[in-house]
């Protein structure tokens, strides 16, 4: 299984700082309107009939503003998993530029000791049957 990792080049680092800035920008904006919305949605001075489009308004917000941290939090995750892929193919790198190898179990068929070894145990000796005992008794 191949594992690819790409490299941030300068001008996507620009762009994701460029991203995270205008991000907080929009997050701010729209915690102010939903501020005011909830604001106007909850005020004893506004028509019961208006009271139901502010507070639509407000939801409407609130799932737009969760939508923007959503996709903060898949470009983080993002960038995680590229820098543990970066380091794992490094670790891989160097674990074979160092010759080490994974330790593997082969059997050594050479030695009879190790064979005898590793068979089970005997198996215990069978319990008497109860029900030939009974009848033995009962004969008597």
């Amino acid at each position: 299984m191949a594992v690819t990792v790409r490299e941030e080049s300068e001008d996507r680092k620009r762009l994701r700082e460029w991203r995270q800035a205008e991000r907080k920008h929009m997050i701010d904006a729209i915690h102010k309107l939903i501020d005011q919305s909830v604001k106007l949605a909850t005020s004893q001075y506004t028509r019961s009939s208006e009271r139901a489009k502010w507070s639509r308004l407000a939801g409407q917000q609130i799932w737009y503003k969760n939508q923007l941290m959503d996709s903060f939090d898949w470009e983080a995750l993002d960038r995680d998993l590229n820098n543990l892929k970066k380091r794992v193919l490094e670790s891989q790198i160097e674990s074979l530029k160092k010759g080490v190898s994974r330790p593997t179990w082969s059997p050594d068929l050479k030695k009879p000791d190790t064979i005898g070894a590793a068979k089970p145990p005997e198996e215990p000796p069978e319990p008497p049957d109860i029900f030939t005992e009974a009848e033995e008794k009962e004969t008597t």
